[in-house]
């Protein structure tokens, strides 16, 4: 884009390996004393990537000369770089805000976000611009204060559709004319409790949908397979963009997440991309992603009735799913494109530099 040889930009990845005084300090802040957040367990390890955040810069900054613009994300690794944000012009991206977490704690537990609530309006307010990742954390930025309205804008992640091939659809289609064929559902979360993966289960009994489809569960956590329903088939330890992991995306047939919290939900993002019809739950940003009985269903967390009828619906139906999946990929081309994210983000930087 207009402006874009200029710039030199330095990734610096925060899960790269630690040394012995970054382990340290880890150690120290992100210590656990107490269940639940009483501790200011999620501010005080916030506070260790904000910490980490400025030793790394610092470090590039001693090499190679001062940076001209910051865009951290998410905003906690500003929350040690407030004074020098009042310097150098920052882009902060979230895709959540204190809401988020403080919603999902006990009411008891409500005065212990009030440190990250705190740093966050910070961070905002030293900002040059906050990018939010959907319309619902926009509103959440918004409602801290009247004067974050003007810097605010919205920009959803990039998903790179190019990456799944456009003949899986009719691959898909062409598999469920076989004769006898079982269509394919693909889980993919890291937690599988949090992203419903109980009420999954429980709405694969209810129905029985073994007997006529199989579900393929990707998940982190240490799962039971004897202890299982039948027609359930486990990956673990499967890296993402992997063979194995775009093998998995290529003979599902339908995707689903009924999850109970998402801040945003990049897998649905992939999902649709990949061209899969999706199932999942009307949370936080996740309508903006999933558009329902059009790019695929949603429905009310914990509802097993409903997840157990939307599945059987998509599994006894090919041409639902290809109609689904095509509208989804086409969604995510025009919300999602790569080429228009990096424009719109230079955009923004050519502003905070002016």
């Amino acid at each position: 884009m207009s402006g874009s040889e200029a710039f030199e930009d330095v990734h610096i990845n925060l899960s790269g390996r630690l040394s012995f005084h970054e382990r340290l300090v880890r150690r120290v802040l992100c210590a656990r004393w107490a269940s639940g957040n009483r501790d200011l367990a999620r501010w005080r390890m916030e506070l260790n990537m904000g910490w980490l955040a400025r030793r790394r810069i610092r470090m590039i900054e001693a090499a190679q000369g001062p940076f001209s613009v910051f865009h951290l994300h998410p905003q906690p690794l500003a929350y040690c770089l407030l004074h020098r944000m009042r310097q150098t012009p920052a882009i902060v991206s979230i895709d959540a805000t204190q809401h988020l977490p403080q919603s999902e704690a006990p009411p008891s537990e409500a005065w212990s976000f009030r440190p990250g609530f705190w740093h966050d309006q910070a961070v905002f307010a030293a900002a040059r611009t906050i990018v939010c990742t959907s319309r619902w954390a926009a509103d959440h930025v918004r409602s801290l204060e009247t004067r974050f309205e003007a810097k605010t804008r919205v920009l959803p992640y990039p998903v790179d559709a190019g990456k799944f091939p456009a003949r899986w659809l009719a691959d898909r289609l062409e598999r469920a004319a076989q004769e006898g064929y079982k269509p394919v559902l693909l889980f993919v979360g890291g937690d599988f409790h949090r992203k419903g993966g109980a009420d999954l289960l429980e709405a694969w009994k209810r129905t029985k949908l073994w007997e006529r489809a199989t579900l393929v569960v990707m998940t982190g956590t240490r799962l039971d397979q004897p202890s299982l329903p039948p027609g359930i088939r486990l990956l673990s330890g499967v890296n993402a963009y992997s063979e194995q992991w775009f093998k998995a995306w290529n003979e599902a047939d339908v995707f689903t997440l009924p999850t109970r919290s998402e801040a945003f939900g990049m897998v649905l993002q992939e999902a649709a991309a990949a061209g899969l019809p999706v199932v999942s739950t009307a949370v936080q940003a996740i309508p903006e992603i999933v558009l329902n009985d059009r790019t695929g269903i949603l429905i009310k967390p914990r509802d097993v009735d409903a997840l157990a009828n939307a599945l059987s619906k998509l599994v006894g139906s090919a041409q639902l799913r290809l109609q689904l999946g095509a509208s989804g990929r086409e969604h995510m081309e025009k919300l999602c494109h790569p080429l228009g994210y990096r424009s719109a983000l230079l955009d923004l930087i050519h502003g905070a530099l002016n």
